[in-house]
């Protein structure tokens, strides 16, 4: 996710709200989102941290895989996001996924599952050139 700054957010909702009328409920409903806003980067540098604290010695710090597989949304088709929710709480049996319930709250789990799910924000190069190099 990308960070906005709290100028941006607001210039946005004003463009948004100026062919509208703008009501005392949505000058309210405004300012909610740009309060919220600073919470969302903090999340979003929290999440940052907890995924390299408990997930990229197996998923890579890329998260482009390493011993545990690669999490990019291309890879979770099959998995949905509340199964991803209930792996990262519980593990999965008969493989190296831990539970991480007892570690992280349900809102930090959640916020790994919007991260996994979310796209690179660049997507590594892999074309010819890269598959002959990888060729021991």
């Amino acid at each position: 996710m990308k960070s906005v700054s709290r100028n941006k957010l607001l210039s946005g909702l004003m463009i948004v709200l100026a062919g509208t009328a703008f009501s005392a409920s949505a000058a309210t409903d405004a300012a909610a989102v740009v309060s919220a806003a600073p919470a969302a980067a903090s999340l979003n540098t929290e999440v940052n941290t907890i995924y390299q604290a408990n997930c990229a010695s197996c998923h890579g710090a890329d998260r482009l895989g390493a011993t545990g597989p690669a999490l990019l949304p291309g890879n979770l088709e099959r998995l949905r996001r509340p199964a991803a929710i209930t792996t990262i709480t519980e593990g999965r049996i008969a493989t190296q996924m831990p539970a991480f319930g007892a570690t992280l709250s349900a809102q930090q789990i959640t916020a790994l599952a919007d991260l996994i799910y979310a796209p690179l924000a660049k997507t590594p190069a892999w074309g010819m050139d890269e598959i002959r190099a990888s060729r021991i």
